[in-house]
This record gives C-alpha cells, structure tokens and sequence, in this order.
C-alpha cells in the first residue's frame, strides 16, 4: 500500500453477480491526487492504465473503509525546501499558520481537518479526491502548494498529503506482525 504506486485491477464478477475486483498487479506509476475544484482532464497523466484494459486502484491510506476521511499531511515548513521549490509549484502563498499565533520551529507542520480526501471515479478516471477546507476564521493557511498543471494535479506533494497516514498504517502493520510472530 504505497502512495507513490499504482495498480491496475480487472473486473470480475462473483458466483452471486455481484462485481469484485482481482487481478490486482502493481505498475509502475504514481498515485493520482487531484484538488474536488480541478478533477483531472481528458489529458491527465495518471487515473487509468497506460494501456490495455482494466482500471486505475485508488487507495486511500486515511480511510481504507473507502469513505472520505481527513488527511494527515506533513507539510513541510520551508516552502523552498525539496519538491516543493521546483519550478511551477502553485498553490498557497504565505506560512502554514498566523505568525502572529506562533512560529512553527519544526521541519513538517500537521494542520489537524485543513485536508481531506476520497477514492472516487469521475470519467473513466480512479483518483484521491483532495478537498482543502480553508477557513479565514482560524489561524491556517486557507490553501496548500503543490499544485502543478492540470494534468499532474497534487502530484508534487502527493506523498505529503498521507505520510502521517501511511506512518500510522506502517506502525499498526509492524504491531500486528510481532504480535502474530
């Protein structure tokens, strides 16, 4: 279960017609994250395979039950600081929160509700569906960077979008290994 793969899956159906997926290989790719306000074009890069037939899997580390579920992303402090500093990064302008609320003194930053998201399918396409809950009344940011072109989406920061996920899933898989050891 990796943010940073893709799997493509084929349809089946089982003995009751009810539809199931399996099949399931992984390919090389990246994980398709994408703003509710600019789901991906006709052009995009990532939401359904390369070629052949199948379909693109969406995983959502926050919410594996398929609901939508708040993201725990670690955003980085330093907005020049590693992918976000490249060329074309847009987004959000300013800290992550009110200066005048406090300083953050840390490399990452957590903004508990600021980012949420969901698996959905919209023309053809399976992508984390990324929603920004901005609010001018609190101290965060009301946006985030990482936005590159409509065709790549949140690709820049979709790792920092569910790292807190994907440690806390790494940290209950560890617990139930030993535990079964």
């Amino acid at each position: 279960m990796s943010s940073t793969r893709s799997s493509t899956t084929w349809p089946t159906t089982t003995a009751g017609g009810a539809s199931s997926s399996s099949g399931t290989r992984r390919a090389a790719g990246c994980s398709p994250t994408y703003r509710a306000t600019s789901p991906p074009p006709e052009n995009a890069f990532f939401g359904r395979p390369r070629g052949g037939d199948g379909v693109a899997g969406c995983n959502n580390p926050a919410g594996l039950d398929g609901e939508r579920a708040d993201l725990q992303a670690y955003f980085p402090t330093n907005p020049r600081a590693g992918i976000l500093a490249s060329p074309g990064a847009m987004g959000g302008e300013g800290p992550w929160v009110d200066p005048e609320v406090g300083e953050i003194t840390t490399p990452y930053v957590v903004l508990p509700g600021l980012v949420e998201g969901e698996c959905v399918s919209l023309d053809g396409r399976n992508y984390l569906e990324v929603t920004v809950n901005g609010d001018p009344s609190d101290p965060r940011a009301d946006d985030i960077r990482g936005d590159l072109t409509p065709e790549w989406g949140l690709h820049l920061i979709d790792v920092t979008l569910v790292m807190g996920d994907m440690v806390d899933l790494v940290a209950a898989q560890t617990e139930a290994y030993l535990a079964a050891r």
